[in-house]
């Protein structure tokens, strides 16, 4: 009877809540590497089908994390996932099209469920265990996965064959050991062997395990047993672990305890402490006060804003706290209404002048130079204007602080001097900061394109000559799916032009899903590329590899010049698409700055003010440091920044790059 009403509620349920399509694609999708000996098995392509003998499990009900409805758009599902690659320590293993078995999720009061109906004969991989086994048992555990490509099946990029979260296994941190939850078993017709607790290494599926027999069919395994628990009813039930990926609730401590557990799991994990010259003590005895006063007064705006501060002061551009915009807005709610640039010889420059502004009402015009601020050279003003957003790299700084400079309090005023294009000598002024709370709500999310990313498709192309194509990447973050697919159907189009060459602008994009973005390279490679390691810190402190950042070719292959357009707006899987691209040294890589240099995997932590923080906890590696992280991707093609290339309205990097490709 339950599993009638089981199979009903699948056929009924074929659409997925809107609020539950975004889900936390929060590592990456990597094949991952762990140091614990595998168990003593052999193995081989599981066989012809045969009868499933007797009788055993035939739907997995599962039940996910509260965190699962954050991240990408793209749909959750639930998937059998072959546990050969953890079995056999392989870094790079992808399981075929045809042996997949998914399932859709599903809400029932805002809990987020599936229903995974097993098949009669998986198409695993099959292993024997004890010495002499014949190779007659599957093993599978079941994890959640985003439908990041847009098709009826996993593709390589999108998933790990070897599970690190979201897994009815629960997995330990940068080894990915199996320590716990519940996996399935699939054996032939016979009863045969298989592990039935952990041996004297304490972890279970190695070779020092004790064996008892599993009856033929699905069987479930109880790894929180002991010994382990071997469950035959129909339906089963299963918990998915978002494991080390998931979102840390701090939410219902006090302000103090959740400082407290935050920075003792960021003293712990934070991969760039050395990288950043970090002082977690000099932190705490700066910070925690404020947090004991904010506890005190009751005050979530004092708390956000003592955590605003620690992440700014770090200098990584993924830390972030949700921010309290009332106590922005009072402090950065005015503006005099100018927009400035700095030129390569550290110039200031007035690139546009807002209407009705004080600015405007004393007769600056764009092109004007500041020689003055507040007293100070405009370069020394600069560098005494603090940032609200934090960045990992100084030219990031400076484009912060030049957004910044003109704005304050309303009604407060600076006294500037300037000079019109034309003028002989600067002129005094004061000017008066009006309101425009608009500009810093768009400083403060580090987004100030996001209005036209969500108008505008994420992919856009075309050509810019017969023998010229372009192709503009606006961000990552946006409908997986939707990428890959513009993205594909770009390549193919350019190249059935006859075009020769291609340019590629990723100028201002603010990242998103990193499989997303090694996909795309995989445009420009004709065999697997490892980009990076990755490292993730295990409780013990230590820093193993714990995967592999691997690009892959795709079914749209341009092998043609490519440049690549580049700023400090590009940063993460942006900046690893870039440095994809890069390693190939007849790619021109062209802009006037560096990348954003922060390239990293992140995690999520939700405060008790109702806000959520973010910070990094793995790194990658190239050649043994840290990869673009602090640096960037450095251009090639060094455009310079002068006045009149501000002036000119121009878009002078584009044209540098059309004219290093056709030379």
């Amino acid at each position: 009877m339950r599993r009638a009403r089981i199979e009903d509620r699948v056929r009924s349920r074929r659409r997925l809540c809107p609020g539950h399509q975004r889900w936390l694609a929060a590592v990456l999708a990597l094949t991952l590497l762990a140091g614990s000996p595998g168990p003593a098995v052999s193995s081989q392509t599981a066989p012809a089908p045969l009868p499933a003998g007797g009788s055993g499990v035939v739907t997995v009900h599962g039940v996910t994390g509260p965190d699962i409805g954050l991240g990408t758009d793209a749909p959750p599902f639930a998937a059998l996932t072959d546990l050969t690659a953890y079995l056999e320590r392989d870094l790079t293993a992808s399981l075929p099209p045809d042996g997949q078995v998914i399932a859709p999720l599903d809400v029932i009061a805002s809990q987020p469920v599936f229903d995974l109906a097993l098949p009669t004969q998986p198409r695993g991989r099959a292993h024997g265990f004890g010495e002499g086994a014949v190779a007659a048992v599957q093993l599978f555990s079941v994890n959640v996965h985003a439908d990041l490509g847009g098709t009826p099946f996993l593709d390589p990029f999108e998933y790990s064959a070897w599970p690190t979260g979201y897994s009815s296994l629960r997995l330990a941190a940068g080894t990915w050991d199996i320590v716990g939850g519940r996996l399935l078993v699939w054996a032939d017709g016979a009863e045969h062997l298989f592990p039935s607790a952990p041996g004297p290494d304490g972890l279970p599926l190695t070779g020092d395990d004790p064996l008892t027999a599993v009856e033929p069919g699905w069987t479930l395994i109880d790894l929180d047993a002991t010994p382990f628990r071997l469950l035959r009813d129909e339906v089963v039930d299963v918990s998915i672990d978002s494991g080390f990926g998931g979102t840390r609730d701090l939410s219902a401590m006090r302000y103090v305890d959740s400082f407290d557990a935050l920075v003792a799991d960021l003293r712990a994990r934070y991969p760039f402490t050395d990288l950043k010259a970090v002082d977690w003590d000099e932190i705490v005895a700066t910070y925690r006060p404020e947090i004991v006063a904010a506890e005190r007064a009751g005050n979530a705006d004092a708390y956000t804003e003592a955590m605003m501060r620690l992440s700014v002061e770090i200098g990584d551009g993924h830390l972030a706290v949700t921010p309290s915009l009332a106590v922005l807005r009072d402090r950065l709610g005015g503006s005099t209404g100018l927009s400035l640039a700095r030129t390569d010889r550290d110039q200031v420059i007035v690139t546009a002048v807002a209407e009705d502004s004080s600015a405007a009402s004393a007769g600056i015009r764009p092109g004007a130079t500041i020689a003055l601020w507040d007293g100070q050279a405009p370069m020394e003003a600069l560098a005494m204007t603090a940032i609200v957003r934090p960045v990992s790299t100084g030219p990031a700084r400076i484009a912060q602080q030049l957004d910044l400079l003109p704005l304050g309090p309303v009604g407060s005023e600076v006294a500037i001097a300037v000079r019109n294009e034309g003028e002989i000598s600067a002129r005094t002024m004061t000017l008066a900061r009006t309101e425009d709370t608009g500009r810093v709500d768009r400083l403060v999310s580090g987004d100030a394109g996001s209005v036209a990313r969500r108008v505008e498709p994420p992919v856009t192309s075309s050509l810019i000559d017969p023998a010229t194509g372009y192709i503009r990447v606006r961000t990552f973050a946006a409908s997986p799916a939707l990428i890959v697919a513009a993205w594909d159907q770009a390549i193919r189009q350019i190249e059935a032009t006859g075009a020769r060459s291609l340019i590629l602008d990723l100028r201002g994009n603010p990242g998103g899903v990193v499989a997303v973005a090694t996909y795309l390279a995989g445009s420009f490679i004709t065999r697997p590329v490892n980009l990076a390691d990755l490292r993730i810190a295990t409780d013990d402190g230590e820093w193993p590899v714990s995967g592999k950042l691997i690009v892959r070719p795709n079914g749209a292959l341009w092998t043609g010049p490519v440049a690549v357009l580049v700023d400090a707006g590009c940063i993460s899987a942006c900046e690893i698409l870039a440095g994809a691209l890069s390693a190939n040294p007849a790619t021109v890589i062209a802009g006037t700055d560096p990348t954003g240099g922060v390239v990293a995997t992140v995690a999520f932590w939700l405060l008790p003010t109702g806000g959520v923080f973010q910070a990094p906890l793995g790194r990658f590696e190239q050649r043994g440091g840290p990869w673009l992280e602090g640096q960037g991707v450095a251009p090639t093609l060094d455009v310079p920044v002068t006045q009149a290339s501000i002036l000119s309205g121009d878009d002078t990097v584009l044209a540098a790059a059309i004219a290093a490709l056709a030379a």
